[in-house]
């Protein structure tokens, strides 16, 4: 057993404590930048008027609404003009249908903000063009306000149905990832201890 324990105060001994600290550094470097992810998300308000025609597997209600969600690098820069921006990624839901950047054929962000940043005006969209069309909008705008949802399909049955809400915005709000408190804390503890356990070992051991 004593054996043992001088073989491991050994190799322990042998780890640098720079590498120690380097790995303790990497470690915060990562997950201080999980923790800058920043969701920008969208919540509408429920739409006012619907209509269909043929029949379309899964009606809009009036319990429906816009949702969107964008995965921004950073917030949305102070005094913006309908600025085109690019999410890495992105997800519109309107009660019926979900569009994302890998499903999508086309889509559009532009933004206004006032000097604090804050969000005033803006036109998002998000469509799918196959063999009919799959479209969800919000747009502030008064020439073009509303949130908006339509499916038509073509083939091989027809139909078509949309929603809308004219003139009424929802709120657009961040939401910051931030890495869970507990797994911060396990990942952190466990590499001080480390650190403890290499310095506890690099102490004369006492003889009997």
């Amino acid at each position: 057993m004593v054996y043992l324990n001088r073989l491991i105060s050994t190799a322990w001994q042998r780890v640098p404590r720079a590498t120690l600290f380097a790995t303790f550094g990497l470690l915060l470097t990562l997950l201080s930048g999980a923790a800058h992810a920043v969701l920008l998300t969208y919540q509408g308000n429920n739409f006012t008027s619907v209509s269909a025609q043929g029949t379309p597997p899964d009606l809009y209600t009036t319990s429906d609404s816009v949702r969107v969600t964008l995965d921004l690098p950073t917030v949305l820069g102070a005094n913006l003009t309908l600025a085109a921006i690019t999410p890495t990624a992105f997800l519109f839901e309107d009660g019926v249908q979900q569009i994302d950047q890998s499903t999508a054929t086309s889509s559009l962000f532009l933004f206004s903000t006032d000097a604090m940043g804050a969000i005033t005006a803006w036109s998002v969209l998000a469509q799918v063009s196959s063999s009919g069309l799959n479209l969800i909008v919000s747009d502030s705008r008064p020439s073009f306000g509303g949130d908006r949802g339509q499916v038509i399909q073509a083939r091989p049955d027809f139909y078509s149905q949309s929603a809308i809400v004219e003139l009424n915005p929802g709120t657009w709000r961040y939401v910051t990832a931030v890495s869970e408190p507990s797994t911060m804390l396990l990942l952190l503890g466990g590499l001080l201890g480390l650190v403890c356990i290499r310095n506890r070992l690099a102490l004369p051991m006492r003889t009997n």
